[in-house]
């Protein structure tokens, strides 16, 4: 059986049993702006977007736990040749954020976890045209992820989350080692609650 199919069986199996714990569903939306970090490149920011959708786990009146299956586009812009002339890689991933939401009060949150990312396509934007970059490119991209949030109690999540890759991207790659990093800012709605109704903090 392959690894990722086992991945994905064990992560249907967790939802399953946490379904009865379950605040909420929902989904999100947003702006992503990525880059890269090396010591060797200096990277540029790159817009981008993601989309998907998450679950809102109650562990405690203050505890969430938030797994996502979102889709995000990003990238890095970096100067090629003596004319420094600029390209952009544009990457789309799938990506599985896991965050822990520890609740200041009944709204705002900290936000601290890991994410694991599957690439599904590069591009690389040239000098002469778009080129398909996707085999130059490690396929999983691995990192922690930490941010602040506003859960309103009437459904809507506003977040603002940093991802730091801890993880290469470059495949055949034994110098410059680039890591993705992407700052998002995403809203979204929580539909439920999934058994239960949804607590509100003291």
């Amino acid at each position: 059986m392959r690894p990722r199919t086992v991945v994905c069986l064990a992560l249907l199996s967790t939802f399953t049993t946490l379904s009865a714990q379950r605040s909420a569903i929902g989904i999100k939306g947003g702006v992503v702006v990525g880059t890269a970090r090396s010591e060797l490149v200096r990277y540029g920011m790159v817009p981008g977007a993601t989309l998907g959708a998450y679950a809102a786990i109650q562990a405690s009146d203050r505890i969430e736990v938030q797994p996502e299956l979102v889709a995000s586009l990003q990238g890095a812009s970096y100067l090629v040749g003596e004319d420094e002339v600029r390209w952009v890689d544009r990457q789309l991933y799938a990506q599985l954020p896991v965050s822990v939401k520890f609740f200041v009060t009944n709204t705002l949150n900290l936000q601290v976890g890991g994410q694991l990312g599957w690439l599904l396509l590069a591009r690389t934007d040239t000098d002469d045209g778009t080129v398909n970059t996707t085999d130059r490119f490690v396929p999983l991209d691995a990192g922690v992820i930490a941010g602040v949030g506003v859960d309103l109690m009437h459904g809507t999540d506003l977040t603002l989350r940093y991802y730091g890759g801890i993880t290469p991207t470059l495949a055949d790659d034994s110098a410059i080692y680039p890591r993705n990093n992407t700052l998002q800012l995403t809203v979204g709605h929580r539909f439920g609650p999934f058994g239960k109704k949804y607590k509100q903090r003291r």
